[in-house]
């Protein structure tokens, strides 16, 4: 998040300094040297298990087989669907759309104003950052991190309907806020929950999840704003997130009250 804090103001200094040719250019090289460490860098992958055996990558039944073997913990599959949820409703599309809905706000794509814009859901996460690790105000459990989905979710359907560019800067802020506490806590409570036998497949499924689906926010927002408007397709996406959210509150609510009353209940048919 600090490094995409950073990158409006980075760009926009080799665009003044350099001009648009050059300056993208060298932006293209700032890539060279990872890329030439990445290219010697031997790369295990992890690829076989504890025995030695070539482990085979994983699939989507592979994927599916992992959630089946733990879901007797609603809270775990319900973080899993949480991250993938996300990704699919919203993920990546804000950025590539974001000229249009600058355009909207009357801003053109160049200047300060734009950068804050681009800027803002990054500075949110940072700052959200320092303050969840500064302060502790948020417990990692699941109705902390579906809250803050649905308060993103909210965020973002307000900035895909504003007219106001302070308002949208604001929701911006508060939009990578509650994103970065959603995803951080929901993937705390994943590592934590887990079987230890199972931790890195578990985790490799909500990776693949949160992840993964980031690509298809380029359908839910990006090819259905080409039919009814890039700022009512990032508002329905993101409504509907936070309706899905809700649901998912309800659930892990319901499913670890009938666990409590199970395990208090069990003592006392033992007794009996």
């Amino acid at each position: 998040s600090l490094g995409i804090l950073c990158g409006p103001a980075i760009g926009s200094a080799l665009l003044l300094g350099l001009g648009e040719t050059w300056g993208i250019f060298a932006n293209v090289l700032i890539y060279l040297p990872l890329t030439i460490w990445l290219v010697v860098m031997p790369y295990t992958g992890h690829l076989r298990d504890a025995t030695g055996v070539r482990r085979p990558p994983m699939t989507f039944a592979d994927a599916f087989k992992v959630l089946r073997e733990v879901r007797d913990n609603p809270t775990l599959v319900s973080m899993v669907a949480l991250g993938g949820m996300s990704s699919l409703f919203i993920g990546a599309a804000l950025g590539p759309q974001m000229p249009e809905f600058a355009s909207g706000l009357g801003i053109s794509e160049a200047g300060l104003v734009y950068g804050a814009l681009l800027a803002a859901n990054a500075a949110g996460a940072v700052f959200g950052g320092l303050v969840l690790e500064g302060t502790g105000i948020l417990r990692p459990n699941a109705r902390a991190a579906m809250v803050s989905t649905v308060i993103f979710s909210l965020c973002m359907a307000g900035f895909a309907l504003s007219n106001s560019y302070p308002l949208s800067l604001g929701l911006l802020v508060l939009a990578g806020m509650t994103n970065l506490a959603s995803t951080s806590i929901a993937q705390t409570l994943v590592q934590l929950l887990a079987p230890p036998e199972k931790r890195g497949r578990v985790v490799g499924v909500y990776n693949m999840s949160s992840s993964g689906l980031r690509a298809g926010s380029g359908i839910t927002v990006g090819v259905l704003g080409a039919f009814i408007g890039i700022h009512l397709s990032l508002a329905t996406s993101a409504l509907t997130l936070c309706v899905l959210a809700l649901c998912l509150l309800v659930y892990t609510a319901r499913a670890s009250a009938r666990a409590a009353a199970a395990a208090t209940a069990a003592p006392l048919r033992q007794a009996s």
